[in-house]
């Protein structure tokens, strides 16, 4: 698993569809497909529900999600820490 597969997850789950989450994250609605697809396969997990609604976190989604969030915050913060210093 790769921290590129991770921070799809919060990006599909607020926007709730693909194309939103590629907008939001700078890339195509391919790069965000494909890292949500290595990321479910690698878990051996669906993460979304897929309706004509849009993409709904299932409860192994929602779990990832949440890691992705502190994973984001962790980053966020060293990056902080680390220029700091500098």
């Amino acid at each position: 698993m790769n921290w590129d597969d991770l921070r799809v997850v919060p990006a599909i789950a607020e926007i709730g569809s693909i194309r939103g989450a590629a907008e939001r994250l700078g890339v195509s609605h391919v790069t965000v497909s494909r890292h949500l697809r290595e990321l479910e396969q690698a878990l051996g997990a669906r993460l979304f529900d897929r309706s004509s609604d849009g993409y709904t976190l299932t409860a192994a989604g929602e779990d990832i999600c949440s890691v992705s969030l502190r994973v984001q915050e962790e980053m966020a913060g060293l990056s902080r820490r680390i220029m700091g210093r500098e």
